[in-house]
């Protein structure tokens, strides 16, 4: 074949790519999730459990894991997102945030690691102190430091992505950057996991250095298109107004509402099997952390078989209804888990059988915001639906610990049925509005 012959995919903001370019951009964008999926899993996998072993109660491994974090996000969040969208550097707008916190990223992972070791260090030097108390708020500050600069990083990552990808292939690259990122999850379950225990320092190191490797691999070899010059009239806007304009563009039409809606709500619906699922299979099941590991990990690879297929399904019938089916699949996914995981062999089909249900959903995630939200201010856009998720979070994290703390483990199955029914009633909200404004002809709304 000439290379005049050869196919090219084009973005809107001039990019151009050969079947090879997209390959090499599709690779980069999918280590780069890899990468991530590393951290935000480990993260919020093992501190609950470092934690607890520390002594801290469930209602504060939510604050700390889960709504403080959230609360910082509300901060942090419209404020990045925003502010990349009107950066314009010779790198882009998106890679220059991604060279400034990726390292600061990587640095929070090591100290979280080595913060328990830290902690005992200090009492040693400083004898008033208790071992046990200054392990447990090194444990804090490391995790909240982490969770700090993520939120500087992360909404930025998630853009780049519709910044780069060409329209047609969105939900296909997509979906093996959602293969990547599972197979980052298989990854820390199946051998991080176990290694926790006895090495948590070293594991940490290891992730936090292969973020640092990755994500800089993303920072040289991505490149941005042209955009066109930021807007003056917005970029005059102060203080309240800046924050008037803001909620009428984001809120104005209830499309968008009704998306950032269902995100929060299922996000909230996580929550609890986020932070006390492994506590469930130990103290509830009995089962090791090696056990778990190899069921947690086992999931990941048959989530990252069935991404690839997913994504085709969202490609054909639109991430708007397909995320809607996910809504309801998960829903029943949960009532068989409450009623029937009584043991090892139980948990490992039953886990397997709601990382099913949610393959979906996971896969109809990014490209439904990418199909629905304006793409010269997707960053702003989606810091809206990080704002409304992160208020959702707030609450959901602390009324979770004390949720669990009252009713026990297994109540991350009703916590997680009763949220994700009222995201598919917000997600069936959403697919009306999506009609009207065109379904698969739809339009952007002013």
């Amino acid at each position: 074949m000439t290379a005049s012959a050869q196919r090219i995919w084009q973005t809107g903001n001039g990019l151009k790519y050969t079947f090879l370019g997209l390959f090499a951009l599709s690779w980069w964008l999918c280590c780069g999730n890899f990468c991530v999926s590393l951290a935000v899993n480990a993260v919020p996998t093992l501190m609950p459990l470092f934690l607890s072993n520390h002594g801290a109660s469930n209602t504060m491994i939510g604050i700390v894991v889960g709504t403080l974090p959230a609360l910082l996000n509300i901060v942090l969040n419209p404020i990045v997102s925003t502010a990349s969208d009107r950066t314009r550097t010779r790198f882009g707008r998106r890679i220059p945030w991604l060279m400034v916190t990726v390292p600061l990223v990587a640095l929070s992972l090591v100290f979280t690691g080595w913060s328990t070791r830290l902690g005992g260090w200090l009492a040693a030097l400083f004898p008033q102190c208790n071992p046990a108390s200054s392990a447990l708020i090194m444990l804090v500050i490391a995790g909240l430091l982490f969770q700090l600069f993520n939120l500087l990083f992360e909404p930025v990552f998630y853009c780049i992505a519709n910044d780069v990808l060409p329209a047609e292939v969105r939900g296909r690259v997509t979906a093996a950057m959602g293969i990547a990122g599972t197979l980052g999850g298989y990854v820390v379950n199946q051998v991080l996991v176990p290694l926790a225990g006895k090495y948590a320092a070293w594991v940490f190191t290891g992730v936090g250095f292969v973020f640092l490797l990755g994500l800089s691999g993303v920072c040289l070899f991505v490149k941005e298109g042209t955009y066109p010059p930021v807007d003056k009239l917005a970029s005059k806007n102060r203080g309240l107004n800046l924050i008037k304009v803001y909620v009428k563009e984001c809120f104005g039409h209830s499309i968008y509402r009704w998306l950032f809606l269902t995100m929060a709500l299922n996000v909230a619906s996580q929550v609890c099997r986020t932070m006390f699922y492994l506590l469930f299979a130990q103290k509830t099941l009995g089962l090791s952390l090696a056990q778990y590991g190899t069921v947690m990990g086992m999931c990941s690879l048959i989530a990252a078989i069935l991404f690839i297929p997913a994504g085709v399904v969202v490609d054909k019938y639109h991430p708007v209804p397909v995320y809607l089916v996910g809504c309801l699949i998960i829903s029943a996914g949960n009532v068989i888990g409450y009623f029937f995981i009584k043991d090892f062999i139980s948990f490992f089909a039953i886990s397997i059988l709601v990382t099913l249900t949610y393959v979906l959903q996971s896969a109809s995630n990014r490209p439904l915001m990418m199909a629905l939200l304006p793409p010269m201010k997707f960053g702003q856009f989606c810091s809206a639906n990080a704002l409304c998720f992160s208020l959702a979070l707030v609450i959901a994290n602390a009324g979770g610990g004390v949720f669990i703390d009252y009713f026990g483990y297994r109540a991350i199955f009703v916590w997680d049925f009763l949220f994700t029914m009222a995201g598919a009633y917000a997600a069936y909200r959403l697919m009306q509005d999506w009609q009207k404004a065109g379904g698969r002809n739809y339009t952007v709304p002013v």
